[in-house]
């Protein structure tokens, strides 16, 4: 073995070094701020509440989400604020505008819900399934869950406003790693034809 195909294997182990690095020191502080902001609310409304209303409920967890949401973009620009990058996907169903007007009509859902169970409970109401409040929980869920998620707006525009960096060092890592093989393959095979 030459001193290049030596050299190829101290790129090889500095890019494994460069990435775990970055995504140690980049990716992971960002998932962290944007799961305490957003992601353990959403987590908790999606899974985790088992009541539609009420203190820790589905409707409890939206509203932290949406409180959020105001309190971190710039809600005069809402129209404005995408969840993507790419020019061919900013459309206005990718805009924190969207987004608030689902937040809006989703808490509408859930206290029409409430109030459907509340009449299944009081017996003004009919209701031929066994747990009126699970199924009005599990509507709820599917209704989240549906078309992106809960945050399908919120979590790229976070990313791309607040932490642009850990957004696209998967881009940045591919770019390096091209480059490093590159430099790998041409490097092994000059000690090849010299030996």
């Amino acid at each position: 073995m030459g001193w290049k195909t030596g050299l190829a294997i101290g790129i090889i182990a500095f890019l494994l070094m460069v990435t775990i690095v970055g995504w140690l020191l980049i990716k992971v502080p960002a998932d962290v701020q944007y799961g305490n902001l957003f992601g353990s609310d959403v987590i908790m409304a999606t899974q985790g509440a088992t009541t539609l209303t009420g203190p820790n409920s589905i409707q409890d967890y939206v509203n932290r989400i949406w409180s959020n949401m105001n309190n971190t973009f710039d809600t005069v620009h809402f129209v404005q604020i995408h969840n993507s990058p790419w020019p061919w996907d900013q459309t206005s169903d990718n805009t924190l505008w969207k987004e608030n007007e689902y937040l809006n009509s989703l808490n509408m859902s859930i206290n029409t819900r409430q109030l459907w169970v509340n009449g299944v409970i009081n017996g003004t109401v009919g209701f031929t399934g066994t747990d009126p409040v699970q199924t009005a929980i599990n509507q709820t869920r599917i209704e989240m869950n549906a078309y992106g998620g809960l945050d399908w707006a919120i979590h790229g525009a976070w990313y791309l406003q607040f932490a642009s960096t850990a957004y696209w060092l998967g881009a940045y890592l591919l770019i390096v790693w091209v480059i490093g093989i590159v430099f790998v393959v041409v490097l092994v095979l000059s000690d090849l034809s010299s030996s």
